[in-house]
């Protein structure tokens, strides 16, 4: 439990995100109930992951320049 004597941000990233251990999510969410102030940070990382998700799902995806992509093809190989 001493490694979760202080819960960061990026703690709670990777709980909401479930890439903890299963020891490690146990410690954080034992956390989370006894400390009401934490569980209200680890619901707002929780609604900006969410916002970030629904903004990659609309926001159009960059590609690489065509000008790039010609420059690319005109390299002379080594």
């Amino acid at each position: 439990m001493a490694r979760f004597a202080t819960i960061s941000n990026a703690d709670l990233l990777d709980f909401v995100e479930g890439r903890m251990s299963p020891e490690a999510r146990s410690a954080v969410a034992k956390r989370l109930a006894a400390e009401p102030a934490l569980a209200r940070q680890c619901e707002r990382v929780r609604a900006q992951t969410l916002n970030v998700r629904l903004l990659r799902a609309v926001l159009p995806v960059e590609r690489v320049p065509q000008d790039w992509l010609d420059l690319l093809s005109r390299r002379k190989p080594t």
